[in-house]
């Protein structure tokens, strides 16, 4: 009886046979041509989004202009008018990219973040809102039912890292059910205000017109005057609110203010980046250095009025890009 001069693979820890070095070159193959169609999957899916987004921008920023954008021809003077066409809003991305070298690759980014940070808000209704972006300054306008929505999207667009500016210009129109007249919502507000226990009484006057209520007074603390403003914002029918109201406290030695001023803003700051300076000037609050986005310059502000010695803030802070 001859013996088998056939190789069994020897067996592995699972107790199954090794595979053999063909099966292993098989296997890595198979292994990284599915890797390579993944990663063009996602290829396409990434450039497929951005047509998509490219066309909304195009298609945003000719409802802000309220024309149809169409090639434009240059004047003379060439790259002196590159800049200043740019920003007319009758050029195309495709001419923009050409003119400004990119420009218009920064705004599409800067007005999808937009709308990614709209989407973050659950009961933001940001149908009606439009979105232009010129340069690094969001412009919202459209409308919206409420102004609770109003003031939702204006602080979505100031969270976006990278924008120095936002400009509000979105129309509140409440929906039938919610119309109120002007004594309808200052008796709302009168109550609303005697209600709240961090408002002092019979120190806060309000005064409505076309449904936007405007705030004057004095009170002690900043806190006060801010819980004043928040306490009338989600009345049914108002428009928009002004606060117009004043702090009034004896002033403190100015190395105490910087010294509780500092530590407030300290405590307030939630992102990497921030480099601010804090100076008394004339009793005055001065905020200077830098803040990665415009959020987060309103959030330092509102930590100096929220300290009880402060009456007045002068906020020149920047943004970093």
């Amino acid at each position: 009886m001859k013996r088998s001069t056939g190789v069994v693979p020897r067996p592995d820890s699972t107790g199954r046979p090794r595979p053999k070095r063909g099966q292993k070159l098989l296997r890595l193959a198979v292994g990284t041509a599915v890797r390579r169609a993944r990663r063009i999957a996602r290829t396409v899916k990434t450039r497929v989004a951005e047509a998509r987004w490219e066309a909304r921008y195009e298609a945003s920023r000719a409802r802000a202009s309220r024309q149809v954008p169409r090639p434009r021809v240059p004047e003379p003077g060439g790259a002196a008018n590159a800049g200043r066409a740019a920003g007319g809003g009758g050029m195309s991305i495709e001419m923009w990219r050409a003119d400004d070298g990119g420009r218009a690759v920064l705004q599409g980014k800067l007005q999808r973040a937009v709308f990614d940070e709209f989407a973050t808000e659950q009961v933001l209704d940001a149908a009606d809102i439009r979105v232009a972006v010129e340069g690094r300054v969001v412009t919202l306008s459209g409308t919206t039912k409420s102004y609770p929505d109003k003031l939702l999207a204006e602080r979505a667009a100031k969270r976006v890292r990278g924008v120095q500016m936002v400009r509000d210009v979105v129309e509140v129109v409440p929906p039938p059910s919610a119309q109120r007249t002007d004594w309808e919502i200052t008796l709302a507000a009168m109550q609303v205000l005697e209600s709240h226990v961090l408002v002092p009484r019979d120190r806060v006057q309000v005064a409505v017109v076309g449904g936007c209520i405007e705030l004057t007074g004095e009170v002690g603390r900043g806190a006060e005057r801010r819980a004043a403003e928040q306490a009338v914002q989600c009345l049914v029918g108002v428009k928009g609110v002004t606060n117009l109201i004043t702090v009034t406290l004896a002033a403190l030695p100015e190395d105490r203010l910087r010294a509780r001023v500092t530590a407030a803003v300290a405590r307030s700051a939630t992102r990497r980046g921030n480099h601010v300076s804090v100076a008394i000037e004339n009793g005055d609050v001065v905020l200077q250095g830098k803040v990665p986005s415009v959020a987060e310059r309103e959030r330092v502000e509102q930590a100096a009025w929220d300290v009880q010695a402060v009456t007045s803030v002068r906020n020149q802070l920047r943004i970093t890009r």
